[in-house]
């Protein structure tokens, strides 16, 4: 799943649509950090934990620092 994720960001055509993929499972289960969630209105711990790895997976000697855009992360550093 990571090199497939990886593949598609790596492609001008294919990486904004794979950022906002991304974005939208992250945004859709901000649920799953509350106390009690209704477990079928959010991803299962599999796929959660998955898509972690993989964003970890990323993060990690493959994209060089100075090209990460603080901007999309949606909000502002200080």
């Amino acid at each position: 799943m990571c090199e497939v994720i990886l593949t598609l960001l790596r492609y001008k055509d294919t990486r904004s649509r794979m950022v906002e993929l991304l974005a939208r499972f992250l945004e859709a289960n901000t649920r799953r950090s509350q106390i009690q969630t209704e477990e079928e209105k959010v991803a299962g711990d599999g796929f959660m934990l998955n898509i972690l790895y993989c964003l970890h997976e990323l993060s990690i000697d493959k994209i060089p620092v100075e090209k990460v855009s603080v901007g999309r992360l949606g909000f502002a550093c200080t």
